[in-house]
């Protein structure tokens, strides 16, 4: 077994662990909530997870022959396919959490499926044999290569910004933290495509003969920390909770307008609003009522748009927030119910 094979076993199991884990996690947590999103994740948690016990098997076997025969082959074409199957499952958690996919979630489907025939034909093959062909024609592995990993990066890339971009927004501090670590987890698996296209370019230019080197490694290292941050952002433990980012509350409010304000302007004197909210998920619309007091909070603040949380049950089963201006005008909204169960 190449000497660089060593390392890479090793992270790998802890990999699959954490993965067979995460989908244990989340489909308790699914049975509770009932939310698409989490069931969307277990699923794309298990493709991992069969990927990567298929990933060890092809390494066993290589260990225990000394050569790559066909049951290698076999194993690390479905290794590849399911990981390919995994970004279908992303998507579908992209759509409800963060809006996106919406009109293109058909052609995405196609894409993937074309992309999983691809990578498991038979001349899909897993190196670069020196004549350039396989037992089964010429050798396509270049090219689903590099449209998997170009199409990986696409979306990684736009689930980071939609996380880190939520975070900012959100006043919500479950939310909050959620997207952060979501983002970590995507950023994550950014660089574990870019040592892994480093370890590609250092076989190809440099003839590397021990089949992994230190950048692969380095790359299911932050596969690791995928799976980490996944666990914190998704599963939120409890001394996360522990942490939550203060909200400024009413009370507070209105204790500074009458330390700052010397005529001390009588809230009483702006009534209740009503105003007709539509969740984000599943598009139920109801008319609800601002308290005067809130009415007068959101009008004298400084900024420009505030976000108000709206609980589960108060409209539908759904949490949720809106975003209002000083004229009390819905501009968005953002769900983020997936981050309290």
């Amino acid at each position: 077994m190449p000497a660089g094979t060593v390392p890479v076993f090793f992270v790998l199991v802890f990999s699959t662990f954490s993965c067979f884990l995460l989908t244990i996690i989340l489909a308790m947590k699914w049975k509770e909530r009932r939310r698409r999103s989490v069931y969307s994740l277990r699923n794309l948690f298990f493709s991992l997870f069969l990927a990567c016990i298929f990933l060890i098997s092809a390494m066993i076997q290589g260990y225990i022959t000394g050569y790559k025969l066909i049951f290698y082959r076999i194993a690390y074409t479905l290794f590849i396919g399911f990981l390919a199957c995994s970004l279908f499952f992303l998507i579908q958690f992209g759509q409800e959490i963060f809006n996106v996919f919406k009109k293109s979630y058909n052609y995405h489907f196609i894409f993937i499926a074309i992309l999983v025939i691809l990578l498991i034909l038979p001349n899909n093959y897993y190196g670069f044999p020196s004549d350039g062909k396989t037992d089964f024609g010429p050798s396509i592995r270049i090219f689903s290569s590099t449209l998997f990993v170009v199409y990986q990066t696409y979306l990684y890339a736009l689930l980071a910004i939609k996380s880190f971009s939520a975070y900012l927004q959100v006043s919500d501090s479950y939310a909050k933290i959620g997207f952060m670590f979501i983002g970590i987890s995507q950023v994550s698996m950014l660089a574990n495509q870019f040592f892994l296209v480093l370890d590609v370019i250092a076989f190809t230019f440099w003839g590397n003969k021990g089949g992994y080197s230190i950048f692969t490694t380095i790359g299911w290292i932050f596969v690791g920390l995928f799976t980490f941050s996944s666990y914190m952002g998704l599963l939120l433990p409890g001394f996360l909770h522990r942490r939550e980012l203060p909200n400024t509350s009413l009370e507070k409010v209105k204790s500074q307008l009458i330390e700052e304000d010397p005529i001390q302007v009588k809230i009483a004197e702006i009534h209740d609003r009503s105003l007709l909210v539509r969740c984000p998920t599943c598009k139920l619309t109801k008319e609800i009522v601002l308290k005067s007091e809130l009415v007068y909070s959101i009008k004298i603040q400084e900024k420009d748009i505030m976000s108000i949380t709206i609980e589960e049950n108060i409209i539908c089963p759904h949490r949720f927030q809106i975003y209002l201006d000083k004229n009390l005008q819905i501009r968005g909204f953002t769900p983020i119910d997936y981050f309290k169960g």
